[in-house]
């Protein structure tokens, strides 16, 4: 794969009608999770360009509404990338200040609409790195750290969809 297509690869990956709706099958979902895969192996983007593809996933993946989905996303540990990416944007706060807030921003309304659990929101080590968020100082990105904490901390053991999860003992 050459740099330019590297480049462009999340940019290029979704449906106009993906990037306004969300994604609507499963397959595609996995194929998504195997272009994160690509670009978080590679090293020659710089990063604006890097938030700018990570925030259009992210975008894409909160317009979503198919609960299958958004499940399988999950299942293939999804939000361990998101998870990377949220810690990643923080550390570029100051850099590319806007863009990592507006990246920050989409992660967190992403994470709002995937069916994690409080086990698995610790698990992938997400509800660390939103915790670091609860003291942000945009209101946005503070507002929407609290909801998901509060939302993580309230969801019973059995999840959201009445399965039953079993915490991993470390």
């Amino acid at each position: 794969m050459t740099k330019i297509a590297q480049r462009t690869m999340l940019e290029d990956f979704f449906t106009l009608t993906e990037m306004k709706d969300g994604i609507s099958t499963v397959a595609r979902i996995a194929e998504l999770i195997s272009e994160m895969h690509k670009l978080e192996n590679s090293a020659d983007i710089n990063m604006s360009d890097v938030i700018r593809q990570c925030s259009t996933a992210a975008n894409a993946l909160a317009s979503t509404k198919n609960e299958e989905c958004l499940q399988h996303f999950v299942q293939l540990n999804g939000v361990s990338f998101l998870n990377r990416w949220l810690q990643d944007a923080q550390k570029c706060v100051g850099d590319v200040s806007s863009s990592a807030e507006d990246l920050i921003v989409a992660i967190l309304t992403a994470l709002e609409c995937l069916p994690i659990s409080n086990e698995q929101s610790a698990s992938c080590r997400v509800m660390r790195t939103v915790d670091h968020l609860l003291a942000h100082g945009n209101a946005v990105i503070n507002q929407k750290a609290r909801a998901l904490r509060h939302k993580w901390s309230a969801v019973p053991k059995h999840g959201t969809n009445g399965e039953h999860f079993h915490a991993e003992e470390a």
